[in-house]
């Protein structure tokens, strides 16, 4: 069983919207969003999480079309969600990702917003780990 996960994982840590994630034959994936402890005590926080997909790494990426990308929420139009946090941060939220209908590559956006407070700060570090190789070893 060990050698099976090896081969048929592949995490990666990974940077808001910057990176492009190439996941051909990788037909899904966990999204890790880990915030740290929010100062200048923010009323209220929210992070927002976006899909977007192309055929090329360097090309134009739009919005997924699949509105179940993520397994437990439905994404809108610009294939994202919204998650309500608690005010302090701290919180580590692992989002189970259907990869199928997206294009080779894809871009996930991670904004944090605290709002209220003086001067809030809020950050969010982010990995991903694709699952469900399409090829798997002999």
């Amino acid at each position: 069983m060990k050698r099976e996960l090896i081969q048929n994982i592949k995490v990666i840590p990974y940077k808001s919207g910057e990176e492009a994630i190439d996941r051909e034959r990788f037909l899904s994936g966990v999204l890790a969003v880990s915030l740290g402890a929010a100062s200048g005590e923010p009323t209220g926080i929210t992070v927002k999480i976006a899909v977007t997909e192309c055929d090329t790494q360097g090309g134009g990426y739009t919005a997924v079309k699949d509105k179940h990308v993520f397994i437990d929420h439905t994404a809108d139009g610009d294939g994202a969600i919204t998650l309500t946090a608690d005010k302090s941060g701290n919180e580590l939220h692992n989002l189970d990702l259907d990869l199928a209908g997206c294009k080779k590559f894809i871009k996930i956006t991670v904004t944090v917003n605290c709002a209220g407070g003086t001067g809030p700060k809020c950050d969010a570090t982010c990995a991903i780990a694709l699952g469900d190789n399409a090829v798997q070893p002999v």
